[in-house]
């Protein structure tokens, strides 16, 4: 974070630049070359907020916190009991205390960030049949302790030539856009679909299979490939 000294020179500059900020940017490297430099954006940006509230400071970061208080705490239990997706920060800008304040009540509650898990849709009739699996396994458990080790759990996954790109993560951190891209959604396209197994402690596959998977490939993969 830049200091006020440093904001002052930033603001200097932009006036000596006639109020130009590629100028001011300009004049501000020829005059503290070791110094972080701003986007030219910025100083415009910086003399906007001078003149609206006479700070050099983000109005946002010089809000009052509310001092943390037994009615406060009990408060911001009561915007997570409401919303139990909520995120901190949005409970901190609620309630009117620190990030770290939420943080910290959360901890000394023992409540932790469980992250919400993606299953299959099931649909009504799925449901008995998944309870009749899961109590004959449990009964095979029961009268033969080492049966799990002689169960093959297997699974397939299909990867394609997209990837899984998240644009919330990427980012480029640089002073002037760099207008970077990422390229999608090719004409020519291909997948790849990859079958792995456990048995016991043992590892089988990976393996890879036709592009196009068909029920008599998956038969005979698993009577002629398999070992």
């Amino acid at each position: 974070m830049d200091t006020n000294a440093e904001l002052a020179d930033m603001h200097l500059a932009y006036g000596a630049a006639n109020c130009s900020g590629p100028a001011a940017q300009r004049l501000y490297v020829e005059r503290y070359p070791m110094r972080r430099i701003p986007s030219h954006n910025f100083f415009a940006r910086l003399h906007q907020r001078l003149a609206e509230t006479g700070s050099f400071e983000r109005s946002d970061m010089v809000r009052v916190r509310t001092a943390r208080t037994p009615a406060v705490e009990q408060n911001v239990l009561q915007h997570v009991e409401r919303n139990p997706r909520t995120s901190t920060r949005s409970v901190a800008n609620s309630v009117g205390v620190s990030h770290c304040s939420v943080w910290r009540i959360f901890r000394e509650q023992d409540m932790h960030p469980f992250h919400v898990q993606r299953v299959q849709t099931q649909q009504p009739e799925d449901y008995a049949p998944r309870v009749a699996f899961a109590e004959w396994y449990l009964g095979k458990c029961a009268t033969n302790p080492l049966f799990p080790d002689e169960v093959l759990f297997s699974d397939e996954a299909s990867f394609t030539r997209e990837g899984i790109f998240n644009t919330h993560n990427d980012h480029i951190w640089v002073v002037e856009n760099p207008h970077a891209i990422r390229r999608r959604a090719a004409q020519i396209r291909f997948s790849v679909n990859v079958w792995a197994g456990i048995m016991g402690d043992h590892l089988i596959g990976p393996y890879l299979f036709p592009c196009r998977l068909t029920g008599l490939n998956y038969l005979l993969f698993l009577q002629q490939v398999l070992p």
